[in-house]
């Protein structure tokens, strides 16, 4: 479970360096309000995730039942995520009066922490390391 965390810590953190450069983007183009690029840019950063969480990370079956559920399962993580990002930004950016990297960056860290823990008991959930054995996943 450790090793799982740190990679997926490892992956997370690649992307929130695509999340962080695409609001720095976005904000700089200033066509959104804050909570949009912020939602818009934790999007970007979620495909990613996504993307390599699959290939590195959870390697389940192949199955494309299987699979299209899981994205939906993921996507559901997604929303949560995205969701949770508008609303902490829009509370500490408008009635908080944070800076925009300040709400951007505590709504990283709330969301990140939410989402972790939805992604692993139902996105990922049966799922296993590379390393593991059938076995593994039973106390």
């Amino acid at each position: 479970m450790i090793a799982q965390f740190v990679k997926y810590s490892l992956v997370s953190g690649v992307s929130l360096i695509i999340d962080l450069a695409t609001f720095e983007f976005l904000s700089r183009l200033m066509l959104f309000p804050v909570p949009i690029n912020a939602s818009i840019s934790y999007s970007v950063g979620l495909v990613f995730s996504y993307c390599i969480f699959i290939l590195t990370i959870f390697k389940g079956t192949d199955h494309s039942a299987h699979r299209l559920s899981q994205v939906t399962r993921f996507i559901v993580s997604g929303i949560l995520g995205s969701t949770t990002t508008y609303i902490v930004c829009t509370i500490s950016y408008k009635y908080l009066t944070f800076s925009i990297w300040g709400s951007k960056l505590s709504a990283v860290i709330l969301s990140f922490i939410l989402v972790y823990f939805f992604r692993i008991k139902y996105v990922f959930r049966n799922e296993r390391l590379p390393h593991e054995g059938i076995l593994s996943n039973y106390p």
